[in-house]
């Protein structure tokens, strides 16, 4: 008995290079029957992480309960074999791909196809300022604030109960000054540097996850949770340099006892070498 799986696809390093003249930090959504797991060769982000084989409950759910989740997640353009038809999107080229049908490891098909590429018009970066805050009073609000078809996440951010206590402008444009530029960006570290002229929130278009840490010109700060699912931190008027860190709480555990064991080690050595030189 066969149950045959949705084909899946897989672009050579030549189709690749297409994106990577786009200089630029964002990601890449293939709508299935599209596979994107190739893209982590060619250092190319998609909606799924450079590990997709890890997949976060509250990240499905985002994707699941938002309507056009990808005007959310930093995605700048679309893959797909079947024409898309959304005023957001435009089409920019239409190029052969290879497809793959596996019904089982033994029964493998491929072959080509035209892939529609389109290019998002209201591209949100992967790092910026927003200088308003919705408070929101639970998660169902929450999703009901970002489903509502007049809500630009490149100005606005939803907050849980914490945001009560941020002082955010009453005024906000003509801030032609400010400014954010990704300085580093590794999987377990991004530097950013920044210039506020008014409070604001510098929010990541990366996953809120136990574990990250930030750093305000060296001190540590608060990450909120942005829009459901993104980091964010609270900055007032200012130059500043943000560092997101990796540093889970086993990991700490992890150098405390390798340095106890030194020490330990250490001592029983030295007692030793004392003993040795009084037998002496």
């Amino acid at each position: 008995f066969i149950i045959p799986v949705k084909p899946d696809l897989y672009l050579s390093k030549e189709q690749w290079e297409y994106f990577k003249l786009d200089n630029d930090y964002y990601r890449i959504l293939a709508y299935r029957p599209l596979i994107d797991y190739t893209a982590i060769a060619h250092n190319i982000f998609t909606i799924y992480g450079e590990d997709s084989s890890v997949e976060l409950k509250n990240y499905r759910e985002f994707q699941e309960r938002i309507r056009d989740f990808d005007k959310f997640l930093n995605v700048k353009y679309i893959l797909s074999i079947s024409e898309l038809n959304n005023e957001r999107y435009e089409k920019i080229s239409k190029r052969s791909i290879t497809v793959i049908e596996a019904f089982n490891p033994t029964n493998v098909i491929s072959y080509s196809a035209k892939m529609n590429i389109y290019r998002i018009k209201d591209f949100i970066p992967r790092a910026f300022i927003v200088h308003k805050i919705i408070v929101a009073k639970d998660e169902e609000d929450i999703f009901k604030v970002l489903n509502d078809a007049s809500f630009n996440p490149r100005e606005v951010a939803v907050l849980g109960g914490e945001g009560f206590f941020l002082r955010m402008p009453s005024q906000s444009k003509d801030l032609g000054r400010e400014f954010v530029e990704i300085v580093d960006y590794t999987p377990n570290c991004i530097k950013l540097k920044t210039v506020l002229e008014k409070p604001g929130l510098l929010v990541l278009n990366e996953i809120f996850f136990p574990g990250w840490k930030v750093y305000v010109n060296g001190h540590p700060r608060e990450i909120f949770k942005a829009n459901y699912l993104l980091r964010a931190v609270y900055l007032k008027e200012g130059r500043y340099e943000v560092k997101f860190v990796y540093e889970p709480i086993f990991f700490k555990i992890g150098i405390g006892i390798t340095f106890l064991t030194i020490i330990i080690l250490s001592s029983i050595g030295i007692t030793k070498i004392l003993k040795l030189i009084k037998r002496l």
